[in-house]
């Protein structure tokens, strides 16, 4: 990632860091669950990027006047939608491979048109030939298959576990698709279980979309993204708009690794898989990833249940939820970012804590969401 990101982007991972309890908790309470979510990711209300989800129809009992505001906030996203576009377009032909892959995937994730979908899987098999250890490459494989272009090819479905066949999260969309398989899932638990490492990538992902955003310049402000900015309390300059949209876009990035295994660990299970996901999910309590560790530590208590061990297992999540509901308050400057960079999400969390003498373990009795 370029160095002058490091220095200009304190206030992206603290916009990230602001909304990472209930995005992640979110994401948690229905990878367990076994909801279905978006791939990617749908990212919070952060930026004016969009008019797809935008509601043109005449408004009946909207105050007055709210319709014509409506209709002149529908027109500023599809300007500053447009303005992005523009942006990306230029960042196709990037000479690091990774920053043509997210600005080939970025144009090509909610585009109605095949023709540019189609091209951009293209792009990313050729960035693959010519990157064949990059395992971020690797991974943007399967982003563009499947609805509405055409099925994934098993080369694209395999390329991230054939580049890392040692992380098993590498195998989680794998072991996804043979839910309906109780054998297949086995022997890919089994498979993941013999594994040296459980690593989403969803860190560096992050700092590789913030870096691409270093060239943005926004359009001017709108009245709606002037009230955005006044509500997250960020000033209405030129860096922090395209932190906004920069923190925007590196949540709506694909989260691997949570399908899976959330599904296919899930109480009860047989003793043999159990032990196995044991295995793994033990792994994923080191990764550096919120939702990650989460994930990890609501199964292990559910796999635990009506022994010793899962009252070990409910503190560790409750710990979890105690930090990332005091990142509001604490990921306001630099301090993070440096501590994010050099450590990742969950110990950049544990930094501040520190540093700012908050106390690791909640108070008794906390729960989230109370004050």
């Amino acid at each position: 990632m370029a160095r002058r990101s490091r220095r200009r982007i304190g206030v992206v991972m603290a916009v990230l860091a602001a909304c990472a309890a209930g995005v992640a908790i979110w994401i948690a309470y229905r990878a367990i669950a076994g909801v279905d979510m978006p791939t990617p990711l749908t990212p919070p209300p952060l930026s004016l990027a969009s008019t797809t989800d935008i509601d043109t129809r005449p408004a009946t009992r909207r105050p007055e006047g709210a319709s014509a505001t409506h209709a002149h906030d529908a027109r500023e996203e599809a300007a500053q939608a447009a303005a992005l576009d523009r942006y990306l377009r230029g960042r196709r032909d990037h000479p690091d491979p990774r920053q043509r892959m997210i600005a080939w995937y970025m144009a090509a994730k909610a585009s109605p048109d095949l023709a540019l979908r189609r091209r951009a899987r293209a792009e990313l098999a050729r960035l693959r030939a010519a990157s064949p250890d990059d395992p971020l490459i690797a991974m943007a494989q399967a982003w563009l298959c499947g609805p509405p272009d055409s099925p994934c090819t098993p080369s694209e479905l395999d390329a991230w576990s054939q580049t890392e066949p040692g992380n098993a999260a590498a195998y989680d969309d794998a072991l996804a698709r043979a839910a309906q398989s109780p054998a297949q899932q086995d022997a890919l638990l089994a498979r993941m279980a013999r594994a040296d490492r459980h690593e989403s990538r969803f860190h560096e992902l992050a700092l590789e979309v913030v870096a691409a955003f270093d060239d943005y310049v926004p359009r001017p402000t709108g009245p709606a993204e002037r009230r955005l900015l006044r509500e997250w309390g960020l000033q209405d300059d030129v860096d922090s708009r395209r932190h906004v949209i920069a923190a925007a876009h590196a949540w709506a990035m694909p989260i691997a690794g949570l399908h899976g295994v959330g599904r296919a660990c899930r109480a009860p299970v047989p003793a043999s898989r159990a032990r196995d996901c044991r295995v793994v999910l033990m792994r994923m309590t080191r990764t550096t990833t919120l939702v990650e560790r989460m994930i990890a530590f609501s199964l292990l208590e559910r796999l635990a249940r009506g022994t010793p061990e899962a009252a070990h297992w409910t503190r560790e999540l409750q710990r979890l939820r105690w930090w990332s509901a005091q990142m509001a308050t604490l990921a306001t400057g630099p301090d993070y970012w440096q501590a994010f960079v050099r450590y990742g999400e969950v110990e950049a969390m544990r930094y501040l804590l520190l540093r700012a003498g908050r106390p690791l373990d909640p108070p008794p009795g906390w729960r989230l969401g109370s004050r």
